[in-house]
Formats: C-alpha cells, structure tokens, sequence
C-alpha cells in the first residue's frame, strides 16, 4: 500500500444501546419486571396499543375523585375558573420576584415576633416592577403598593369574589383596604402601553 493508498476501513461499530439494569430491564423495557431492555426498536402495534391503554388508565385515575392527591376542593375550582375568566391576553406578566413569607431576618431568635408583621412581595416584568406591602386585618388584606416606572393611572385588586379599582399617584403609589383574604392579582394599567398583570398569590 503506497502514502496514496486510502486506509482501509475498520470495522463498523455497533449501534449505541442503553446499558441494562442488573435485572435486564429499563425505561425502554414494555414487558415489565423481567422484560428484555430495549432501544426502542419495539414498534408493533400491539405494544404501542398497550401503552395507550395504560396511559389512559392512569388520567382517568387521576380525574376521579380517588387520585392519590384527593378530589379538588370546591373553593379551588372557584378560585381557578375566577382567575381564568379574568385573563388579558394583551398584559404585560409581572411574575414574582420576592416575598418575605416564611423568611426570617438573621440573627431573629423568636420567628413568632413576624406573625403579625406586614408581608412584603415585589413583581417584575418587562418594563414594570410593583412593590407591595400586605397587612393583615382579621380576615382582610390591606395593601400599600408602589408601581415602578412612574406613569400608572389605576390598579385592579382581583379576587375570586371580585374586584376593585384603586387610583396610583405621580410617584407610583396606590393603597387598597378590605382586599379579601385568598388568591389575588393585581392588573395595573399604564398610559400609553399596554397594562401589566401580576401571578395570582395566595395573600
């Protein structure tokens, strides 16, 4: 064989398989304990049929009320169908960036000492930040907000049992009273842009 002479080829290596477990199954596996493993070469029909049926076996499952988490409480459907009606396809989403619930400062030996302390939570997204303040008042919420850039006119506090509208300063600043306890979003609308959105938070 001269310099020019292509080398020869070598021999083709095997096609890549998942090592087998030491039981000789895995995730590819369609027999169940005990199967041979596979790498996906399976395609008939009837393990494909199998597999349809156990993946609708284990939805209807999860659809009734025996699923392994419970039935969905009532109050929670609500609560969900609330919040889906009062979608804004056209907002801005300001998703949640801080909450001190269930933070405890350094060095704060009794943990006790926040239970009636304000909570504070911020949102952002893009081009708005909003800050808030949430006290507790019996089983009301009041609110003392601050939207930032500066140039919201109006906020709507939503809840499941309805909503309010709450006027913003020059500075950004908004305050609501009485808010419902439970989930709640707030929908800020600016002047000249579209509105922003905040995720529903459990306050």
């Amino acid at each position: 064989m001269t310099h020019d002479d292509p080398p020869a080829p070598g021999p083709t290596p095997a096609s890549p398989r998942t090592p087998a477990t030491p039981d000789g199954t895995g995730p590819f596996s369609k027999g169940g304990a005990g199967a041979p493993y596979r790498d996906g070469s399976d395609t008939s029909d009837a393990a494909d049929s199998r597999d349809d049926a156990d993946d609708e076996a284990f939805m209807a499952v999860l659809r009734s009320d025996t699923a392994p988490v419970g039935a969905m409480p009532a109050a929670v459907r609500r609560a969900a169908r609330a919040a889906f009606a009062m979608r804004r396809d056209d907002a801005v989403f300001a998703d949640l960036r801080d909450d001190s619930l269930g933070t405890t400062p350094v060095g704060l030996r009794d943990a006790g000492a926040l239970a009636d302390a304000p909570r504070y939570v911020r949102f952002e997204g893009p081009g708005v930040a909003v800050s808030m303040e949430v006290t507790s008042v019996d089983d009301d919420r009041d609110l003392v907000g601050r939207v930032a850039p500066a140039g919201a006119h109006s906020v709507e506090v939503r809840s499941p049992r309805g909503t309010s509208c709450h006027d913003v300063d020059p500075d950004g600043t908004f305050l609501a009273r009485g808010v419902p306890r439970g989930p709640v979003s707030l929908l800020v609308h600016r002047s000249g842009t579209a509105p922003a959105t905040t995720r529903w938070l459990t306050l």
